[in-house]
């Protein structure tokens, strides 16, 4: 799972959002943190963790919408901030990102593992059927 199913999910996310490369390692990690929510908080550490992360994941892509604004590249969040004033806000913005972030990471690396596992478990009982 880690050398594949999580590394995979990512770099499409980070492709299609336009993360710079020099940021697509610690997105992995907030992507990492924000999906732990999925099962629920655990403790008041992971409370304050997923804060922190919100807000990291914040800064990150304000950083991004601000650069983005400057020099447009073809990805989602050009076209967000293109849209930016009468048919989205910043606020919308950032939360669309990191919800892109949590859905298609999450989900991603679960299907993916799923999906070979269920592979490797129908050629294993093809093999004891012979």
């Amino acid at each position: 799972m880690s050398d594949f199913a999580a590394p995979l999910p990512i770099a499409v996310i980070t492709d299609l959002l336009g993360i710079p490369d020099s940021d697509s390692a610690d997105f992995a990690r907030y992507g990492v943190v924000m999906g732990s929510a999925i099962d629920g908080v655990t403790s008041m550490r992971h409370a304050r963790q997923l804060l922190a992360t919100n807000s990291a994941l914040q800064r990150l892509f304000e950083h991004l919408f601000e650069l983005r604004r400057r020099k447009p590249e073809d990805d989602i969040v050009s076209h967000l901030v293109a849209a930016e004033g009468d048919r989205v806000t910043a606020a919308e913005m950032l939360a669309m990102c990191i919800l892109l972030l949590i859905a298609g990471f999450e989900t991603t690396v679960n299907l993916i593992s799923n999906a070979v596992l269920a592979c490797l478990t129908t050629q294993a009982m093809g093999h004891a059927l012979r």
